[in-house]
């Protein structure tokens, strides 16, 4: 690669390191950093292939650039050690690995600097990226990889915003990724847990396999577009949530547990976690649910307080109660009456609320309830089964069923004696007229 000298300003820069002397002006990144800063800054120091030991302290305006920069190409250009950023300004660190057997960056500084990451392989020991604890200034890591043993990411309470975007970045669970200040994460892949407090908003579409995420503190924020979260998810704090187009993939343990005071809301999300219950926590906060599909444990706990934006969990009937019984319509809100047993019918009453009662047997009726049934029949022969004794022998000669023109086109009198009566008194009782007397009749 052509560098700059005192008689040709026109190659590509006069910052070139390399670390074999004979081939470059500098055999060691921080002599090319020191030189470009005593220069006045605002320059790229070309970093060629090799590795670095270095404990780089930074200055601002300046670029460092390896000479392979392509995500998922080996990155020849390796840097290891603890770097110290500017307080203020910023700095641009592309297409190199960073290796470190703690952090990465390292700070106690209340710093300001933006620190712009691009094109990064991250090899981290135990430690973090950041470990800038009392940082405000952004923090921007765009097209990162990962092949670290514990790496917390971010170690933050001073507030500074974090931007992530294409990245594959943290792991295991050795150090926890804290941040309190702005935060959004775009294709992003974390993969150690995380807590995220203070103030500011949390946003974007990650996958995060940690094995917890805390969000409290005051944040409020949404999280989206596609995320996938393996670990439990907690609200804390005051932190108001949006959580929509989004999948718990948690198995044994529990998706969420909202302990805010704030609201949680869930909307197109999928629960698929056999732990009972999949949603808990005792935050006085509401948990606003729409469209929810569980695909194993639906059960929520009742130190949550629910609230539903539509009648429907998607995948299963959830609302209250609903497992056992039925269901009803009360201002607008379908409630469950409750477990019902045999025999039991929802009742409707004008002006109020249906109930559940079951049908009472009067005279001569018999009910028998059963699972699903019920069985309505007569006890004794009834009034046209009953038999009355009478002091005629003359069969139906009197019967005025017989021999009245009202009835004789129904019933022969030869039929009489074996089906209606013995006597004169029918015609007067079904006629209502009370000249005949029933007591002397027979009914067969």
């Amino acid at each position: 690669m052509p560098f700059q000298t005192s008689t040709n300003q026109y190659q590509v820069s006069k910052y070139i390191v390399d670390p074999t002397a004979a081939d470059s002006c500098y055999n060691t990144i921080q002599a090319a950093l020191d030189a470009a800063n005593t220069a006045g800054g605002n320059a790229t120091i070309y970093v060629r292939n090799g590795t670095y030991t270095e404990n780089l302290t930074l200055y601002s305006t300046l670029t460092i650039k390896g000479e392979i920069g392509v995500l998922g190409t080996a990155i020849g250009t390796v840097i290891v050690g603890v770097h110290t950023p500017p307080a203020a300004g910023n700095i641009v660190i592309e297409g190199v690995t960073l290796e470190s057997a703690t952090d990465v960056f390292n700070s106690a500084v209340a710093g300001t600097a933006a620190i712009y990451l691009e094109r990064i392989i991250f090899e981290v020991t135990n430690g973090f990226i950041f470990n800038l604890v009392n940082w405000t200034g952004l923090l921007n890591i765009n097209n990162a990889g990962e092949n670290s043993t514990n790496n917390g990411i971010l170690n933050n309470t001073g507030g500074a915003t974090l931007f992530t975007n294409n990245c594959q970045i943290g792991a295991g669970v050795g150090q926890t990724m804290v941040a309190n200040g702005d935060l959004r994460f775009d294709l992003t892949f974390i993969d150690c847990p995380c807590v995220f407090t203070g103030g500011g908003i949390i946003s974007g579409n990650f996958i995060i396999t940690g094995s917890t995420i805390s969000i409290g503190g005051t944040k409020t924020g949404t999280i989206g577009m596609g995320s996938l979260i393996f670990g439990t998810l907690t609200t804390a704090g005051t932190a108001t949530l949006a959580i929509t187009d989004t999948t718990f993939e948690t198995g044994a343990i529990q998706a969420i547990t909202h302990g805010s005071g704030n609201q949680l809301s869930l909307a197109d999300v999928t629960i698929d976690s056999t732990n009972n219950p999949c949603i808990g926590g005792a935050g006085a906060g509401n948990l606003l649910l729409g469209s929810v599909t569980y695909l194993n444990n639906s059960a929520i706990a009742g130190t949550v307080t629910k609230s539903f934006a539509t009648r429907l969990e998607t995948g299963e009937l959830k609302i209250d109660d609903a497992d056992n019984g039925v269901l009803h319509a009360t201002t607008g809100v379908v409630t469950t009456l409750g477990a019902m047993v045999d025999g039991d019918l929802v009742i409707g009453s004008t002006g109020v609320n249906p109930a559940v009662g079951q049908l009472t047997a009067g005279a001569g009726v018999a009910i028998a309830s059963g699972a699903g049934t019920i069985t309505i029949s007569a006890t004794g022969s009834g009034l046209m089964g009953r038999s009355y004794s009478s002091n005629s022998s003359d069969g139906c000669s009197n019967c005025i069923w017989c021999k009245s023109s009202r009835w004789s086109n129904f019933y022969s009198s030869s039929n009489c004696s074996s089906r209606h009566c013995v006597g004169n008194s029918w015609y007067g009782w079904f006629m209502g007229i009370s000249s005949e007397c029933w007591s002397n009749s027979t009914y067969r």
